[in-house]
């Protein structure tokens, strides 16, 4: 499109919007999305400004309406522009001839628009590999000896994830999703099959949010509760689940094409670490960590650095760790709240009284994610054997909520098979009996 004359880019875009303007029916929608000719667009380098006059363009071009912007949407969502006509330099020249835009326009280059034309067939991805087995492909090596020391450490601490009725995670869902065609989904099903490698911005990716603070989470439920009232009654109560940190690690690197697990930090964490914690004299940063006035990359983990103090004439290092019911008895200690850590170190100094202990340790700032990345590439002593200490809040919470992971086995499968099954059930029968009554939407 940046090859485009003025006048051709302003004919262009009259052109799309009288294209979405009748993008209505279902059976042009079907020859449009699966056999009409594509065409792949650039927008160039000039503003909006340059390409587009607004008060040129007839009221009635200007009006769309929601179900059109719905439909422009799926094809943006899904990579795909498509039209209802192939574009030819006709379209510039009669547009040319019936309403020229001004005397002094260019029009030296009409002829000759740079688009490309494919050839008319049914749009699947071409097949690059075969993957029958359905093997991971998001971490190829999973499950190799450092992700088990990593897992069987994460695995006690608690995170936090916002579920439906049927304790189903609650995902951020691309737009373009929700106007899938049954083709299109064919055409993912082939793709994240044989094509996938990683997540680009030119494929819809869904979401899902792992947080660290359960009141972020309640937050999180309350701002989905008012954008979609309606689809959070049908599926409700939302709630927020504990699971462990071990279990959402593993999601984060095994979910499906197109499917990504993100660990959300606590948001008051950051906020007083990038107003007061980063300019405290006792606090050092990690090389690799990225942290400015106004942002801090991933979830923020602590540690104490090593004390050496003066006893008897000897120089002593102190390093913090404490005694579990396991083998290894040390355990290296990693908080994700700046005070959990200070209480942690005060009791300490209160236990050992008769050391001169400094009354703030030296804390060092790094992030978990790239942790986590550091000991999959290198297992070192502490990656095989540390800790992540809760918030005081993510702590009482899980006491509170997390009972519920303690029943028998016969009160497991009660709760969260038998019921979440016939919750399910119910809701698909009420669908069905629905679509057997009426042709309107359902209004619950």
């Amino acid at each position: 499109m940046s090859t485009f004359t003025r006048y051709e880019r302003f004919c262009y875009l009259r052109e799309l919007v009288n294209f979405v303007a009748r993008y209505r029916t279902n059976a042009a929608r079907f020859v449009q999305n699966n056999w009409e000719d594509q065409l792949i667009v650039s927008a160039g380098n000039d503003p909006i400004s340059d390409v587009f006059n607004v008060d040129t363009i007839p009221m009635s071009h200007r009006e769309i309406f929601p179900e059109q912007f719905k439909e422009i949407s799926h094809d943006l969502n899904t990579g795909r522009l498509l039209f209802g006509s192939p574009l030819t330099s006709s379209c510039f020249e009669d547009s040319f001839v019936s309403s020229p835009l001004s005397s002094d326009m260019d029009n030296s280059h009409l002829v000759g628009g740079n688009y490309q034309k494919y050839k008319k067939s049914i749009n699947i991805p071409f097949i690059e590999r075969w993957n029958f087995l359905k093997k991971n492909r998001r971490t190829p090596n999973w499950l190799n000896t450092n992700h088990r020391f990593i897992l069987n450490n994460l695995k006690f601490t608690p995170s936090f994830v916002p579920v439906n009725t049927f304790y189903h995670p609650i995902l951020s869902i691309p737009p373009g999703d929700y106007f899938m065609n049954a083709l299109d989904k064919i055409y993912y099903l082939i793709f994240d099959w044989f094509v996938w490698e990683s997540d680009t911005l030119s494929a819809p990716i869904k979401k899902g949010f792992v947080f660290f603070n359960p009141e972020d989470a309640l937050e999180y439920i309350d701002s989905v509760k008012d954008q979609s009232p309606r689809i959070a009654a049908r599926y409700s109560p939302l709630r927020v689940f504990p699971i462990n940190l071990g279990l959402a690690y593993k999601w984060n690197r095994t979910s499906s094409p197109r499917l990504q697990f993100r660990f959300i930090p606590d948001v008051k964490e950051i906020g007083d670490f990038v107003r007061k914690y980063q300019y405290y004299k006792n606090i050092t940063m990690h090389s690799s960590q990225v942290v400015t006035r106004h942002q801090f990359k991933g979830v923020p983990i602590y540690t104490i650095k090593p004390v050496v103090i003066q006893d008897k004439g000897k120089k002593i290092k102190i390093d913090l760790s404490y005694d579990s019911n396991s083998s290894d008895k040390e355990k290296f200690l990693i908080f994700t709240s700046l005070d959990s850590l200070y209480k942690t170190w005060e009791k300490f100094c209160i236990q050992n009284s008769q050391l001169r202990l400094p009354k703030q340790p030296i804390v060092q700032v790094y992030n978990l994610e790239e942790y986590i990345s550091d000991c999959e590439t290198l297992l070192t002593s502490q990656c095989k054997n540390f800790r992540i200490v809760p918030s005081i809040d993510s702590y009482n919470f899980t006491t509170k909520n997390g009972h519920q992971n303690k029943n028998s086995i016969m009160s497991y499968y009660y709760n969260y098979k038998l019921m979440p099954a016939a919750k399910r059930l119910k809701l698909w029968s009420k669908y069905f009996f629905w679509s057997l009554t009426t042709s309107r939407r359902p209004d619950w």
